[in-house]
Parts: structure tokens; C-alpha cells; sequence
């Protein structure tokens, strides 16, 4: 006789504080009654690269640690050819592109039409590219396998592009239209194909495709990491007016111009993030002259852009950075609906405990400017402050001093609001 069971919420809780993949295949082996559960956490990601190479499954694991396990293409297919059942858990898939290679074997379009057509839970979906590699040198029967398997998903709320090069505009096309949310690392898009060549042909095959079905393009969140992708993807026409969020999480490679960059756009932006930690006052990041949608703004900052600018010279100046561009924000109701400003503020190690008064040249015209805009009705302060480990609480405190004495108008409204922060500048893949 079999004893009394325990609750599939208890059990499901049991397996979710096991720590890694080995606890979990010996919690499956170990009752029966943990297999579903563990199988749910250890197949709910597939990770495989385009090539047959067992080697470059074994770097990529080793290079991003994150993803494994990784397979090549053609384990994943006979894998999930094998245990058919299990493809109906995975709900993340990495791809690694790699280029074509002359030793597939005879069933290498069969074995990756085989993994897509299984996979119809995803939500999340990856491409990296090995090597800023270039989308054309893709084998087409991948290529063509997964624009397919994308146009087919009713289920993605995410892709993430990294490091591919000459992207073909159909592909940009079918990615925007199969998820809400885009990220970007490293993408460029290539020129439009000679008419009357292969690649002219398929770019026309996709575009037919994706013209025939019934599709809204509804872009929710853009979050591009550097400046140069930027330049890119956003000048496309398909972004014109269905952009809900922006997020520019790198501008260091050219001083950001979005008045052009996002123009297109403008109209519909709620949301923009900007991280402008490299900017200085002669590499500004210019602003659309109106966004008439925009809700939330957040920029990313250095403590040093609320000082005043360093007698070094080698040293490019930066006060000028934050009150420029929050008086472009207030200007003749840029944002008439603007209601939250977040500064996320790195204060750094160098940084001395209390904090120093910060630069009545630079707190003043941004006390004016926040005064300025009458729909806002919360500014809140994310100090950084892990470079002081212990004193963490200490420097949040301080900092919290220094901004509500340098913005003397703007505390005197109560919606300045100062909160510790664990937040990190990077990507969330």
C-alpha cells in the first residue's frame, strides 16, 4: 500500500531551491514523483549551435556558461527525436549561428526542421552570432527552418539578436513581427541584393510570405547596447509609429543623435532609457523635439555629471549633460505626459564618504527644469552604491542629503524619492 502523496505545489517547491543540473538529475532518479518537476527545470531551456562541430558546442558552453548544456544541431535533432515529449518544457531557445559547412550530414535539413517543429511553447528566443558572423553565410535550410518556425509562433515575447552582420531586411521583418520585445547587441542590417540574384529572390520570397499573412506589428520594447546597432535598425521604416520603448543601454561608439535616430518613432515612445554614463558635454545626446507619448524616462549617469567639471584637462567635461537634456524634456511641452524620471546614478569607489555638496551651477538649472514640468509627479534617485560595500546604507544616506539640498524647489513638492539600488548596467538577456 502506498503512502500519502504530497501536493504538486510542494513538490514543485522542493525542486525549485535545488541548485544546479546535478541535484536535479538525482532528484528525478531518485522517486518518481520529482520527474515531472525536474524535468520542467532541466529542459527548459535549449541551447544548440548551426554547426556539426562538437568543438564549437564545447567552446560555446565554455564561452557562456549560461546556456548549457550546448549541442550541435544535430544531437538537439536526434535528442528530440528520441524523447519527443520533452520539447513541450522548453520555453527558451539559443541558437549560435555558424557559417555553412561542407561536411552536414545528408540529413542535416531534416534533423533542424525537426527541432523547430517541435518547439511551440517558446517564449524567449536568442540568435548569436559566432564571430559577428554574416546572416548570408547561414545555411539556408537553417535560415529558411527558423524564419518559418517564427512566422508559425503565436507564443515569443522576446528575441534577442547578438553579433550578426548584414541581416537581410525580410528577416528583420519576420523577427519584429513574431515578438513584442527586440533586443539588439552588435547588428547590422545589409544593402538591398542585386535584382535578379539568389539573395534578391529569397529577400522577395519573405517579404511575399510575411505579406500574406495577417499581421500587426506592435513593437512594445526596443533595447539596442550599442549605438552604431542603433544607426541601423531604427532608420527602418517598419518602426515608423509602433514603438512603445527604447532602451539605449550603450552610447559610446558616436555621440547619440536621437532627434534622427528615432524620429520615426517619436510619436509613440511611453518609455526611453538612456544610458549616458560616457556622455559629455561635447558628445551630447540630442532629443526629438516632441515626444507627446512619453510617460517614463530614465538615464544613467555618473556621480561626476553633478559636479562640476575637474581642472584636468585631459578630462572632458560633463556638467553640462543632465540639465541640457532635462531642459530639452521641459522645453515648450516637449512631454506633456511625463510623470516619472528615474536617475540611476553611479557613484563609484573614488567617491568620499559624506559626499560633498553637489554643484549648486548644475542642481540649479535642473531644480528649474523639473520645476518646469508639471505633469511630473515622481523623481526618483537610484544611487549605485555597491563599490562601498559595507558603508552601502551610509552613502544612500549621504547621497539622499546632497540631492535634497542641491534641489531645494523640487523637495519642497515631495516627489523626490531616493532609493537604494542594486540595479547593474547591463544587458538582461
Amino acid at each position: 500500500m502506498s503512502g500519502p502523496r504530497l501536493p504538486l505545489e510542494l513538490l514543485g517547491l522542493i525542486v525549485e531551491h535545488l541548485p544546479d543540473r546535478a541535484c536535479l538529475q538525482n532528484c528525478a532518479l531518485a522517486a518518481s514523483v520529482f520527474v515531472h518537476a525536474c524535468q520542467k527545470r532541466l529542459h527548459n531551456q535549449l541551447s544548440f549551435t548551426t554547426s556539426s562541430d562538437k568543438d564549437d558546442a564545447r567552446e560555446a558552453s565554455q564561452a557562456m556558461p549560461e546556456l548549457q548544456p550546448v549541442y550541435t544541431y544535430v544531437e538537439a535533432g536526434r535528442h528530440l527525436a528520441a524523447t519527443p515529449h520533452l520539447a513541450r518544457y522548453v520555453l527558451r531557445v539559443n541558437i549560435l549561428l555558424a557559417s555553412e559547412e561542407g561536411d552536414d550530414p545528408a540529413d542535416a535539413e531534416e534533423l533542424v526542421t525537426a527541432i523547430f517543429k517541435g518547439l511551440m511553447r517558446v517564449t524567449r528566443c536568442a540568435l548569436f552570432g559566432a564571430d559577428g558572423i554574416m546572416w548570408g553565410t547561414v545555411s539556408s535550410a537553417v535560415r529558411s527552418s527558423l524564419l518559418e518556425w517564427l512566422l508559425a509562433q503565436a507564443t515569443l515575447v522576446q528575441i534577442m539578436l547578438s553579433r550578426i552582420a548584414e541581416l537581410s531586411k525580410a528577416a528583420l521583418l519576420v523577427l519584429l513581427i513574431s515578438s513584442p520585445t527586440f533586443h539588439v547587441i552588435e547588428v547590422s542590417l545589409s544593402v538591398d541584393p542585386e535584382p535578379g540574384t539568389e539573395s534578391a529572390e529569397e529577400e522577395a520570397e519573405w517579404i511575399r510570405r510575411v505579406n500574406e499573412r495577417e499581421w500587426q506589428l506592435i513593437i512594445r520594447e526596443l533595447r539596442i547596447a550599442y549605438a552604431s546597432s542603433a544607426e541601423d535598425v531604427l532608420q527602418q521604416s517598419e518602426f515608423t509609429e509602433h514603438l512603445n520603448q527604447l532602451h539605449m543601454l550603450e552610447t559610446r561608439a558616436t555621440p547619440m543623435n536621437l532627434s534622427t535616430l528615432c524620429y520615426p518613432s517619436a510619436a509613440t515612445l511611453t518609455m526611453l532609457q538612456l544610458n549616458c554614463v560616457w556622455l559629455t558635454d561635447a558628445a551630447p545626446v540630442a532629443l526629438p523635439a516632441r515626444l507627446p507619448q512619453l510617460r517614463a524616462l530614465q538615464l544613467t549617469i555618473g556621480l561626476y555629471h553633478l559636479y562640476r567639471p575637474t581642472n584636468n584637462p585631459s578630462v572632458a567635461p560633463q556638467s553640462q549633460v543632465l540639465p541640457r537634456l532635462l531642459r530639452a524634456v521641459a522645453a515648450d511641452e516637449a512631454c506633456p505626459k511625463l510623470s516619472e524620471i528615474t536617475l540611476v546614478v553611479l557613484l563609484g569607489p573614488q567617491s568620499a564618504l559624506p559626499l560633498a555638496p553637489l554643484s549648486d551651477d548644475i542642481m540649479h538649472p535642473l531644480d528649474d527644469a523639473l520645476q518646469a514640468l508639471t505633469s511630473l509627479s515622481m523623481l526618483r534617485w537610484l544611487p549605485v552604491a555597491g563599490a562601498f560595500e559595507d558603508r552601502r546604507h551610509e552613502a544612500v544616506v549621504s547621497f539622499e542629503q546632497v540631492v535634497l539640498r542641491g534641489l531645494p524647489h523640487m523637495a519642497k513638492t515631495g516627489k523626490i524619492v531616493v532609493q537604494d539600488s542594486s540595479y547593474e548596467p547591463r544587458l538582461i538577456l
